[in-house]
This record gives C-alpha cells, structure tokens and sequence, in this order.
C-alpha cells in the first residue's frame, strides 16, 4: 500500500460549514503567523528514532494508524543535514520521493516543499531531486504553495536559486516583508534562505557606505518585531565593517553601527557569543576600536551633562586627543548613581536591549564617575571632581579588570601606588605622558575588590515618572 492510498482509506468526517472568507482569512493569517509550517518541529534527541520509525514502516508495509504528522517529522530527519546522505537511509527518501511524484495530498505536499527549503544544500544530490520532482508536481499543490513558487521561482533551482534570489533581494526595499508577502513563511529559515542570506551579504556588502543602505540590511537581519537573524550573523557583521578596514566612517554613521550592533548581538568584550566568536579577527579589531572610541564619547557625554566639574573638560579633551593618537586601546565606564540614571533616562532606548551592560557603577562616592583604560601596558583609572588619575601596571594582579559591572573608586584609591590629581592640567598631562612608558610598582593590596552589581533599572510608570 502506497502512503497516498493510505491517506485517501482513512476515516473521513463531516466538515463543518465555512464561516465568512475574510475572517477565515485573518484566522489562516494568525495560525500561520504562529505556526509557519506544516511540518512539526522535533528535538534533535528525536529525529534520529523518527527516522528509524519510518524506515520500519516501509519495510513493513504497515501503515495502520500512521498519522501524516508522524510522516513529516520523520522526513524531516531524513532529509536534515545530519542523515541526507546516509547509505542506510536512501530507500526511505526514495519512497518519499517516489510519493512526491504521485501523491494529491496537499497536506503532504506542503510539508515535503518546506522540507526541500529548509534542508536546501546547493548542488547536493538530495536536493537535485527533490527540486527536480517538486517542480513536477507544482500543479497538484495548494493554491498558496503554488503562487510562492509562482513568485519565487529560484526555490526550486538546485544550485543558484540562493544566488538569483539575493540579486533580487537586493533591490527590494524591504526584503524580509517582500518575501513574507508572497508566501515565503519565515524568511530568516534555515537551509535555502540561509544560502540567500549569504549571497545577498556578499552582493551588499561594498554598498553598506551610507546610513540609508545600512539601515535597510539592518532591517533585513532585524526585522520590525522580530529577533535579529543568528545564522549567518557574522558574515553579515564584517559586511557592515567591510567599507570600513582601512579609514573610519562617518560620526553618526559609525555611533549607528556600534549601537544596533551591541543591541542585535551584545557587547562582545563583556560576554562573548557564537555569533562574535565566527567573526574575523582584522573586523573585531575595527569593532573593539569602535566601541572604545563609544565608551569615551559616552562617558565625557553623560559626565558633561548630568555632573558640575569645571575642571573636567580640559581633562576630557586631553584623553579624546589621547585615544585620536591611537593610545587608548580599551575603555570602560563606570558611572555614578546620578550619572547612571541621567544616562538611562536621556541617553538608552527603553526599548533597547543589551544595554544595562554598556556601563557599569561606581558605589563608593555619590558624584564619582570613572573612566577605566587600557593605555599601552598600563591601567589608567580617572575620575571626575577630585578624584586623582591612577595607573597601574596592566600585569598587576590587582589592577582593575575592564568590563566589569561595578567599581568601588575607594578601593581602587587605596590600591594605587601612582597617582596624581589634576591642579595643574598642563603637568598633569606631561605626568600622564611620562607614565604611559614609565615603569610602576605593583600594588599592595592583596584581597580581590568587591564584587559589585549595578541597580537595574526601575520599569517605567504609565505616564511617565
């Protein structure tokens, strides 16, 4: 007995009469905005023993109580990348493919069109035939499956369907909405689209120059409400930094990127991921020096604003001119209570995620705020108000660590054996300069500094305030 015999015997039931087309419609819409295929996912611990099943069941020719859910999931597993080619598994996608060419279930022929997209390897063998046989039986599938193939023709070329639709991809204005409009369910799906999404990286990525154009893959990896695109990720990160290797982008160019960046994939100098881990080393090396640059104009920003010290702006200007010449490799923040609350009220999106890890909070000292910096081979920590400059050697154990989410400014005080306050800006600066290759005593201290955590930040109140 054939699956699509089996299918046609089971027990039918009396349909229901339809209700009005255009709430039907917004109901298809709300399932299939939850439920974007019809193929049921499976846990990978799973797959393998649905492969098995159906591999017994048509051996056997048994498919008493064999629910089509069951079939899909199985082909699913057979078709993934972990099992497409295994030599003991051939007969079972031969007779779902042999189904394929036969079978009227519309059902069963939706579920084998997404199998085919999500498991898509350009030029593999599984995908030549499952291309080649569903192009044979576009006429017996549903309407919908029918008009996505109708207009997007390039899911069923077996080798440069990826390709072709990048091209037009990249002339699309909103390419995610585009292609979900005409039926590509999930257009940040695995298999196909992630070979799509490469090509069109690849196509953009010399043309990613200006706000308009970044702006527009942005939105291609984060659509409007929906999570930023993981697969793929860093190739799309170095298409971003790409035009910028060898000369830095514009200001407001160049602040747009570190932000939806951290916001879309963290800060990879705090917590690293798989995403920052897949990028290139010569990027990284742009991103880090981005996000340094970030910090410094963040934190002379909110200290500017929320924060009265006449005597910080020459100091300010002096460490800018610092990092301009290339010496300040790293920078933290760690802002005070008033500081840090004029920062998340003026300066973060509530909307914004990632961002309670863009800065962290000195407790000791109520106006405090610290700017911590890899400097050569030394740590330099400066505050404002009277708070002295300290330097440390980068190799001291008890230098402060970068990247940390609380500081005691105290501790850090009694720990420094090279400091200096700012009286005379001029022989501070000179002081500065001499310690940058001077040679500095290892602290004293030898208890670990406290572990601090920031406030986080209160939920806003209906209506402000």
């Amino acid at each position: 007995m054939t699956l699509d015999t089996a299918l046609k015997t089971a027990a039918g039931h009396k349909p229901p009469a339809l209700p009005e087309l255009r709430y039907l419609s917004a109901a298809v819409k709300k399932v299939r905005d939850r439920w974007p295929t019809v193929v049921p996912q499976t846990n990978a611990s799973d797959r393998e023993k649905l492969a098995r099943l159906l591999r017994e069941t048509i051996e056997q020719d048994n498919w008493r109580d064999v629910r089509l859910a069951f079939v899909l999931s199985a082909a699913r597993a057979v078709f993934d990348r972990e099992r497409n080619a295994r030599p003991d598994l051939a007969e079972t996608r031969a007779f779902l493919v042999a189904e394929l060419d036969v079978s009227t279930s519309k059902t069963f022929l939706s579920g084998m069109l997404a199998i085919h997209i999500e498991s898509f390897e350009p030029g593999a063998e599984h995908t030549r035939v499952l291309s080649k046989t569903l192009s044979r039986a576009v006429g017996r599938m549903a309407p919908s499956d029918r008009s996505l193939l109708g207009q997007l023709p390039e899911l069923l070329k077996p080798t440069d369907g990826p390709r072709r639709l990048a091209i037009r991809m990249a002339k699309m204005s909103a390419p995610y909405r585009e292609l979900s409009a005409v039926g590509l369910r999930t257009p940040h799906s695995n298999g196909f689209m992630d070979h799509a999404h490469l090509e069109v990286t690849k196509l953009v990525a010399p043309s990613l120059t200006d706000l308009e154009r970044v702006e527009w893959f942005v939105n291609w990896l984060r659509p409007p409400g929906q999570n930023a695109r993981h697969t793929g990720a860093a190739r799309a990160i170095e298409a971003l930094v790409f035009p910028w290797i060898k000369a830095p982008p514009p200001d407001e160019l160049r602040s747009y990127l570190v932000e939806t960046l951290v916001e879309m994939y963290g800060d990879p100098r705090i917590r690293s991921n798989d995403v920052w881990n897949a990028v290139s080393n010569d990027y990284m090396d742009v991103v880090h020096r981005w996000l340094t640059r970030a910090d410094m104009r963040f934190f002379t920003g909110v200290v500017d604003a929320a924060q009265s010290d006449n005597m910080w702006r020459p100091r300010r200007d002096f460490w800018l001119r610092l990092y301009e010449e290339g010496l300040i490799e790293q920078a933290w923040v760690a802002f005070s209570t008033e500081a840090l609350n004029y920062a998340r009220r003026h300066l973060i999106r509530q909307e914004a995620s990632n961002t309670e890890d863009r800065f962290g909070w000195q407790c000791a000292r109520q106006n405090t705020s610290l700017l911590i910096m890899k400097v050569g081979n030394k740590i330099m920590v400066d505050g404002c108000h009277s708070y002295k400059t300290h330097v440390f050697d980068a190799k001291d154990p008890m230098a402060p660590r970068l990247f940390q989410g609380g500081y005691d400014c105290e501790e850090i005080r009694l720990a420094s054996r090279e400091s200096k306050a700012h009286h005379s800006i001029e022989l501070w600066s000179r002081w500065v300069r001499d310690m940058i290759n001077a040679d500095v005593p290892y602290s004293l201290r030898k208890r670990p500094y406290s572990r601090i955590r920031a406030p986080r930040r209160r939920p806003e109140r209906f209506g402000g305030r």
